[in-house]
């Protein structure tokens, strides 16, 4: 018998799996300050905390921060989340480690009665973060958003 999987389904796989404290762990190195700036912006953009959202970024990352403001103006609606869970895909640094990109997968349930029962929403994260000032910022931001699970 053969089963067959999504490309999301698998990533939620491999996630559960290897959900414990090697993908959380945060350090003190540079790369993770980047990672922790990403997934501070990922969250305030997802839950729609657009001050916040814009003061972790700059640029592109800004614009996109308006486009999404702007359609939760005219009616999209936000969820209501649990906590949001990350899998980094890929990171990339410059050598002068001034300058990341990141693949990340951000999964995100909905905490209403209504959307715990659903499947998770998967946004595929393409990211860029630049150090200006000694603080990271997200400089570049693409959310495609895909249903997890689904056949």
């Amino acid at each position: 018998m053969k089963i067959k999987l999504s490309f999301t389904t698998f990533l939620v796989l491999i996630w559960v799996a290897f959900s414990s404290a090697s993908l959380h762990a945060d350090t003190n190195d540079e790369h993770s300050l980047a990672v922790q700036a990403y997934k501070q912006f990922a969250n305030a953009f997802i839950t729609g905390e657009f001050i916040t959202a814009r003061l972790l970024s700059t640029g592109d990352a800004r614009k996109v921060v308006g486009r999404k403001e702007e359609l939760v103006r005219n009616g999209e609606k936000l969820l209501a989340i649990e906590e949001p869970m990350f899998m980094i895909v890929s990171e990339i640094a410059t050598p002068e480690g001034d300058e990341v990109w990141l693949h990340a997968v951000q999964i995100v349930q909905g905490s209403s009665q209504e959307e715990m029962f659903k499947p998770p929403v998967l946004h595929r994260q393409f990211v860029t973060l630049l150090k200006e000032s000694g603080k990271w910022k997200v400089i570049s931001f693409q959310d495609d958003k895909e249903k997890c699970c689904s056949e």
